[in-house]
């Protein structure tokens, strides 16, 4: 991947939240239209939504080939965080629990989804943007 330059445009607040709605879709979060909702997006009709799930789907394919990297660095970070946090509970005084083994990997396994998620969504956007460039890289990765 590499960042590239383009120049800036005027972005209206119908870019924005067509934008947010594309991440949301590319994020593949279960009911992205009604989060968008949420989110102040405008309500859309089923045929645009239906084109919507279309073009996000385009646009995550352009960066498949990243996802196991990605879901890498999402299980990492979910690990570290999930840890971390397990060494210190112990130390507010107030707490006094024992938290399941079920709990920490049920934890583990959110954290994971939504890092997951969130960099799915991010880097299809910026690809589709033109901020990055995301082509598979043939040969030997570099030392």
């Amino acid at each position: 991947m590499m960042f590239r330059k383009k120049k800036p445009a005027d972005v209206t607040l119908s870019d924005v939240t067509a934008r947010i709605r594309g991440y949301l879709y590319d994020s593949q979060v279960s009911d992205a239209e009604h989060i968008s909702l949420i989110l102040g997006c405008s309500a859309i009709s089923e045929e645009v939504e239906d084109k919507e799930a279309d073009e996000s789907d385009y646009r995550v394919a352009q960066v498949q080939h990243l996802i196991p990297i990605m879901y890498a660095y999402a299980h990492a970070m979910a690990e570290g965080v999930v840890e971390h946090q397990r060494e210190h509970l112990d130390e507010d005084d107030d707490v006094d629990v024992e938290v399941p083994s079920a709990a920490w990997a049920s934890t583990r396994k959110v954290f994971t989804q939504i890092a997951m998620n969130s960099l799915l969504g991010a880097v299809s956007q910026l690809v589709d943007m033109g901020y990055l460039k995301a082509t598979p890289r043939k040969g030997k990765v570099r030392k």
